[in-house]
Formats: structure tokens, C-alpha cells, sequence
């Protein structure tokens, strides 16, 4: 699984830490991306950027190749699978 933080320019300068389950879990910075490995399962991914928290319930399927962008406004997309 991967996530990648694209937020607008003006957003930038704020830091962006990346969440499962409410637990902070990567600091992103603009371009970054993140691997990782999940079971299949629910989980609520999430992010904090300046005094915003946004999260969403995903749904992971065994043998899936999932990535979410994580954007301005609280925009959690899953891009693939």
C-alpha cells in the first residue's frame, strides 16, 4: 500500500502526519510517499495537516496494491487498487 501527499502550493509549509487508525504513524512532506504493508482488513486512515484532522474508513482486500492520495481540504483518494 502506498500513500502520497499532493496538497496546493499554499499548504506546503504545513506539516502533514499520516495516520491508521488514529495512530500517527508517517510525517509527510509535499511529494513525499509511503509504503507500507496492511492485512486485509477496515482500517481509518487519516492525516493532520496545520489544525485540520481528516480521516476515512477503507476496506482492504487481500492481494491488493492500494494508493491514496492525501490532498488539501481533507481528501483522502484511493487512486488504484
Amino acid at each position: 500500500m502506498t500513500v502520497y501527499r499532493k496538497t496546493a502550493p499554499e499548504d506546503d509549509a504545513l506539516r502533514m502526519v499520516f495516520s491508521i487508525n488514529g495512530a500517527a504513524t508517517y510525517q509527510l512532506r509535499p511529494g513525499d510517499r509511503y509504503n507500507f504493508a496492511l492485512g486485509a482488513g477496515s482500517y481509518e486512515l487519516g492525516y493532520q495537516m496545520g489544525m485540520g484532522n481528516c480521516s476515512d474508513p477503507v476496506q482492504i482486500d487481500a492481494g491488493g496494491n492500494y494508493v491514496f492520495k492525501l490532498g488539501s481540504g481533507c481528501a483522502i483518494v484511493l487512486e488504484s487498487q
